[in-house]
C-alpha cells in the first residue's frame, strides 16, 4: 500500500534530516505540533524537496522520539494512515563466520602452492570446509530466526558435503560460499518498519493520545535488530520524555511496542 514513507536521510547528535513521500498540508501546524515538544529547538521543512530538517536537545529527547512525533503528525494529516520508515543503516546478513571461511579457503588455496605436502593440504582443506559449513549453517539460523524460512541458496551445502573425500573440497567450498553469500556482497538493502497509529481517549485527562505500535516491514516480515533497537529506544526514553506524557508498555517485540503519545 501507499504509506507516506519516512526516510532517514542523515542523523547527527541533535540533528536528523528525513524525506517525506507525501507532501505536508499543513506547513506551520507541522511546526507547531513537532517543535511544541520540550527538547526540540528548530524545524525546517522545505516543500520543493519534501525535506524536514530537525535539531534537538539529546539530553531531553531521543531520536526515536522526534521521529515518532513526524509520524504522528504525518499520519493524522493522511487519515491516520500506517507510516513506513525506513532508516539509513545498511543490513549485514553475512554471518562473522563468512568471513574466518574465506579467509580459511584463501589460506588453504596458498598451503597448496607453497607448501603441498598431503597431511598439511588435507588439515587445512578440512579446516576450511568444516568452517564454511559452519558458516553456511549460522547463516541457515539466522535467516529461519528473523524470516521463518531459509533462502534457496543455502542447500548448496549439499554439493560441498558431497565434494568430502573426493579431492576437491577447497574448490567446493569456495563455490559452496559463492553461491550463499556472493549476493549479500553486492546487496545493499535498509531496515524498514511500519508504524502504526490509532487516536484513543485518555483514561487521565480529557485530551487524546495515540496508541502506538512497530511492527517489521509489511512487505519483507522480518523481525530486524533496527527495529528492536528503536522499540528499546523509546522504551529507554520514557521517563521524562515529552513532557511526561510518554507512556509506554513493553509486549511480545515480535508484536511490537505500544506506547502513547499524547
Amino acid at each position: 500500500m501507499n504509506y507516506p514513507t519516512i526516510v532517514m536521510v542523515h542523523k547527527l547528535e541533535g540533528r536528523i534530516r528525513v524525506k517525506i513521500s507525501h507532501p505536508v498540508i499543513d506547513i506551520k501546524q507541522a511546526e507547531e505540533f513537532i517543535q511544541g515538544v520540550e527538547g526540540i529547538t528548530y524545524i525546517r521543512y522545505n516543500e520543493h524537496i519534501k525535506s524536514m530538517l530537525i535539531k534537538f536537545n539529546p539530553a531531553t529527547i531521543s531520536s526515536e522520539n522526534v521521529i515518532i512525533k513526524i509520524a504522528i503528525f504525518m499520519s493524522e494529516e493522511y487519515g491516520l494512515s500506517k507510516i513506513k520508515f525506513i532508516s539509513d543503516c545498511h543490513k549485514n546478513n553475512m554471518p562473522l563466520l563468512s568471513y574466518y571461511s574465506m579467509i580459511s579457503i584463501l589460506g588453504a588455496n596458498i598451503i597448496k602452492f607453497l607448501n603441498p605436502v598431503n597431511q598439511v593440504q588435507d588439515f587445512v582443506n578440512w579446516i576450511a570446509t568444516g568452517i564454511t559449513v559452519g558458516a553456511i549453517g549460522e547463516h541457515a539460523y539466522h535467516e529461519m530466526s528473523q524470516m521463518g524460512t531459509i533462502d534457496p541458496e543455502v542447500m548448496s551445502v549439499m554439493y560441498l558435503a558431497n565434494s568430502i573425500g573426493k579431492g576437491n573440497m577447497v574448490n567446493a567450498s569456495l563455490i559452496t560460499w559463492i553461491t550463499t553469500f556472493g549476493r549479500h556482497i553486492l546487496q545493499k538493502s535498509y531496515e524498514s518498519f511500519i508504524i502504526n497509529i490509532e487516536r484513543i481517549q485518555s483514561q487521565c485527562s480529557s485530551e487524546s493520545c495515540y496508541d502506538i505500535s512497530v511492527v517489521p516491514s509489511i512487505e519483507k516480515e522480518k523481525r530486524i535488530d533496527t527495529f528492536k533497537l528503536f522499540a528499546s529506544e523509546i522504551i529507554e526514553s520514557q521517563n521524562s520524555r515529552l513532557n511526561g506524557n510518554l507512556r509506554v508498555r513493553q509486549g511480545n517485540l515480535n508484536k511490537g511496542v505500544f506506547c502513547n503519545i499524547k
